[in-house]
């Protein structure tokens, strides 16, 4: 009877799902069906007086268990095949030592809890997509609850690829919400993806996520909290100097670190930070990043604004200034000209 009865669940519920086609309503009835008569058949054998047949039951029902994941809409059904396999297990397996009915009936509950979890997180995921094209604050929310869903069940990459879709929506859509400006939220979706990127140990996603919250925390936010973003910079480099592939970025990063320190109007602080930088990364002196750096240190700590736009003209020669740092250079300039007392009306100054 059990030979047939595992055969017999084997045939009804993976037919219609070999050749890599979806069952269809009718096989999808019958396979429901089969789960019920299965789950009767399981509750008997289980409370049966013979051990052999009780391992016989564990085995079908694990097998079940397996199998009706691949049917669409049966998530009530294994939810009902598992509180009879708990309710049964209540009674005589006790005196079985051939099986664990609670290690069964555990992973029954675990299994059913995943593959729910998966299915909703999903169809949120799929609705949140929609969204983005017509409604991007439903979106968000909708991508939140996807979120949370894809790491209570553990799906740690899923989640933090949503949070970084999540950030790059507060940004181009710019989203106020909560009393928040869309830079703030953005930089906390940013901030949420790298912790979880980071617990995957993906590190090269969880930097691009730390780079963002740089880029928008001294460039976008008002006012720019050029502190947190030096700090940034500067441990992106060091990360940097610990991989052979990714050493030579560090240059950049410890550039981008100590203009955001200039930006702030410390040059005793810029003076310490290159020094450090130095210390870290032996090539960083000779390097063009380097030698930049030192000029306008220099040219900061010695108030000379026509030697810093000169520094900057010779260094865009070479590297195009981007927008990020063209913004930030302007500022330590006007800076420089407010504390040598020079009269600059010009907002917006052509360092090139």
């Amino acid at each position: 009877m059990d030979g047939c009865m595992h055969a017999s669940f084997q045939q009804n519920t993976c037919a219609s799902t070999k050749q890599g086609k979806a069952p269809g309503p009718q096989n999808s009835r019958s396979a429901k069906c089969s789960v019920f008569f299965h789950c009767t058949c399981i509750r008997n054998l289980w409370s049966h007086p013979d051990a052999r047949l009780c391992s016989n039951a564990g085995t079908t029902a694990y097998y079940m268990v397996h199998s009706i994941g691949a049917l669409p809409d049966c998530v009530e059904y294994l939810h009902a095949c598992i509180l009879i396999l708990a309710l049964s297990s209540l009674h005589r397996h006790a005196s079985h030592s051939c099986i664990s009915p609670h290690s069964f009936v555990h992973h029954f509950i675990d299994h059913a809890i995943h593959y729910s979890t998966h299915r909703i997180s999903l169809r949120n995921n799929r609705a949140a997509t929609m969204y983005s094209k017509c409604n991007p604050a439903a979106a968000v929310d909708t991508y939140k609850q996807a979120i949370a869903l894809y790491t209570d069940s553990g799906r740690i990459v899923q989640a933090a690829k949503l949070s970084k879709e999540v950030a790059t929506i507060y940004e181009t859509e710019q989203i106020d919400a909560d009393g928040k400006s869309y830079v703030v939220l953005a930089m906390e979706a940013y901030e949420q993806a790298s912790q979880l990127f980071e617990m995957e140990n993906s590190k090269s996603q969880a930097s691009q996520c730390l780079a963002k919250i740089a880029e928008l925390c001294s460039a976008a936010l008002t006012p720019p909290d050029y502190e947190r973003a030096a700090q940034i910079y500067g441990d992106m480099g060091r990360r940097c100097l610990d991989s052979n592939l990714l050493k030579f970025n560090a240059k950049g990063h410890f550039l981008h670190s100590i203009m955001c320190v200039l930006a702030r109007n410390d040059a005793v602080g810029a003076q310490q930070a290159l020094a450090k930088f130095q210390s870290l990364d032996y090539t960083f002196a000779d390097s063009r990043e380097g030698k930049f750096a030192a000029q306008i240190v220099e040219c900061v700590d010695g108030m000379d604004v026509e030697g810093f736009a000169t520094a900057c003209f010779e260094f865009d020669r070479i590297t195009k200034l981007d927008p990020w740092k063209t913004s930030v250079l302007n500022n330590i300039r006007q800076l420089i000209a407010d504390d040598d007392g020079g009269d600059d009306d010009d907002d917006d100054v052509d360092l090139t």
